[in-house]
């Protein structure tokens, strides 16, 4: 299964958070590659995030969606931070805001569930838990043949 990181790219995350650097390269730290796969971490950190709440991931398509465009902009942040953290011109002012706002990102989404990324999205029916645990644990539900038919007794002093 391909990690789902909407249509983010090492070029998207200069233009949107380093618009005064060249770009990446080879030569650049960090590297090109690196950014590339920094992206990849950051979209599989949005997919447990995501699938947490029980929002399916790879559902998220439509490009003009308000789901996907917030999904991007997640993405994109968080590989920024990682880009600045790996950067030789490190601003720790700069570090610090990107990850508030991922924070209050990721709170939101934690709070409002599939709500805070706006439609777009599909979700499972019950993201804590399973549906039934019948079907779930495989167990067999109860016939009249294998009940009891011993009836208690009560006492007055029974709390029913």
């Amino acid at each position: 299964m391909a990690i789902n990181i909407f249509g983010v790219t090492p070029t998207s995350v200069k233009d949107h958070h380093f618009p005064h650097w060249d770009g990446f390269t080879t030569a650049t730290t960090p590297t090109l590659t690196t950014v590339t796969l920094m992206i990849d971490e950051s979209g599989a950190v949005l997919a447990g995030k995501l699938s947490v709440e029980g929002i399916v991931p790879s559902t998220i398509t439509d490009a003009t969606s308000a789901a996907y465009a917030w999904c991007a902009t997640v993405v994109r942040l968080h590989a920024a931070i990682k880009v600045m953290q790996a950067s030789t011109a490190q601003d720790p002012a700069i570090i610090e805001r990107w990850e508030k706002m991922l924070a209050a990102l990721f709170k939101d989404l934690a709070t409002n569930g599939a709500t805070a990324i706006g439609p777009g999205a599909s979700s499972i029916s019950n993201p804590s838990g399973p549906d039934t645990h019948i079907e779930t644990y495989g167990l067999e539900v109860d016939s009249a043949e294998d009940m009891s038919t011993t009836v208690p007794v009560f006492r007055r002093d029974d709390l029913l």
